[in-house]
């Protein structure tokens, strides 16, 4: 388990950060608590970032299943990745998974139960399962998705146990892609044809 105080960021299961780096065919089990006024909160990774243009910082074949939890006015959290790239392309989460519970306090924003906040970053062949609850921009794969060049494609959510029939908020002035992206039953979740 990893817990953290008040005014904390970058916090994650296995990796605080992953830059300009490979994080692959790995997984964390613990809980994941930050305090009050934390950002960059996840699972996994708090923070899936590249350096400049033509880097690449790809999160592939992983999962996590520990809870998720930030305190008041905390922001960018998910099951998985805290938040997925920045201004520029590069930064990537494919086959990969959450089933952790996600929560915060009042004033929270952009939680998701698998990547809170998207910046230009790609989510592909991914899904989530865990509970999203307290705060604005909720989603059950995606809290905040944002930038030209940002997509979601190939991927899904447990509109059950998640307790979420939005799977994701756009940007209104840049809302990236999506596609193929939906909610499903815990029953259709088990079945070999969703994820084909």
């Amino acid at each position: 388990d990893v817990a953290a105080g008040d005014y904390s960021g970058f916090i994650g299961g296995l990796a605080g950060v992953n830059y300009d780096a490979d994080l692959k065919d790995s997984h964390a089990t613990g809980d994941i608590v930050g305090g009050h006024y934390t950002s960059y909160i996840g699972g996994l990774a708090g923070f899936n970032i590249v350096s400049t243009e033509n880097m690449f910082s790809n999160i592939n074949n992983c999962y996590a299943t520990g809870n998720v939890t930030g305190g008041n006015d905390s922001h960018a959290i998910g099951g998985l990745v805290g938040r997925n790239g920045n201004n520029y392309q590069g930064s990537s989460i494919t086959n990969s998974y959450a089933t952790g519970r996600v929560t915060a306090g009042s004033g929270s924003y952009a939680l998701s139960g698998l990547c809170g906040y998207n910046n230009n970053g790609e989510i592909r062949n991914c899904y989530s399962t865990g509970g999203v609850q307290t705060g604005s921009y909720l989603g059950g794969l995606c809290g905040y998705h944002t930038g030209s060049t940002a997509i979601i494609e190939n991927s899904f959510w447990d509109t059950e146990t998640s307790g979420l029939s939005v799977g994701y908020n756009l940007s209104s002035s840049s809302p990236g892609t999506v596609s193929n992206v939906y909610g499903k039953t815990t029953e259709q979740m088990k079945t070999k044809n969703t994820f084909e």
